[in-house]
């Protein structure tokens, strides 16, 4: 939750498995504002 307080200026660049952990969290909560 902190690291989206950065906006568009954060990228989780390393590990690999925090990254794509982060990425689907992300899209999750994509998912819930595209169905409106």
């Amino acid at each position: 939750d902190k690291l989206l307080a950065f906006g568009d200026k954060c990228e989780v660049v390393e590990p690999a498995d925090i990254r794509l952990g982060f990425r689907a969290y992300v899209r999750g909560i994509l998912a819930k504002y595209e169905q409106d």
